[in-house]
């Protein structure tokens, strides 16, 4: 069993989020890890950003719904022939993974979000001890805005310049390693800039 996360974290700003600090990540990395390793014979859950890269859809355009398909005809669509082979394959893959029970695909938008299903599926997942793999390949927000500092409602613009204390997100890999599945293999990816 192998755990991917993938894609990056938003920060909300406020409690009924408007604004929000973006980690953007296409989540091309742990999309075709998952194919990787599902073809491998492992069984994957995917922890990913909502609208980023999905397992078996690589190679399709970048907006497949609007690029693949056309109009034909009173509210009916047609598949665009140059595009058939690719999305039948990717549909095709995606839909037997997910229906032979090997893929578990868990959407996430919000560091919260992406902090708290990394938490549930690790203490699932502890019981397989080294039979389990976490492969961390998602752009996890460095700081965040405290939810008891954060204000409730859209940051109002007409009151001037805007200060903001960021707070430094813990560092869940310890918490994975140590606490969470302890016997579980880790990689863990980090963007290193010049």
């Amino acid at each position: 069993m192998v755990c991917i996360t993938s894609g990056g974290t938003t920060v909300p700003l406020e409690r009924k989020c408007v604004r929000f600090i973006d980690n953007f990540s296409s989540g091309h990395r742990g999309a075709a890890s998952t194919e990787c390793f599902m073809k491998a014979g492992y069984s994957v859950i995917f922890i990913n950003r909502r609208g980023t890269a999905q397992p078996f859809c690589r190679f399709l355009p970048e907006d497949p719904l609007l690029t693949c398909f056309e109009p034909a005809g009173d509210n009916l669509i047609q598949l665009i022939p140059s595009h058939a082979v690719a999305v039948q394959k990717a549909v095709t893959e995606y839909h037997s993974a997910l229906n032979s029970g090997h893929l578990l695909n868990l959407p996430y938008t919000t560091l919260f979000e992406y902090l708290e299903i990394l938490k549930i599926v690790s203490l699932s997942l502890r019981q397989l001890q080294r039979n389990c793999m976490f492969y961390l390949a998602a752009a996890v927000s460095d700081f965040y805005v405290p939810w008891q500092s954060m204000v409730e409602h859209k940051i109002q613009s007409g009151v001037g310049p805007m200060a903001m204390e960021l707070a430094q997100v813990p560092k869940m890999l310890m918490l994975l390693r140590h606490l969470w599945a302890p016997e579980a293999f880790c990689v863990s990816f980090k963007v290193m800039l010049p």
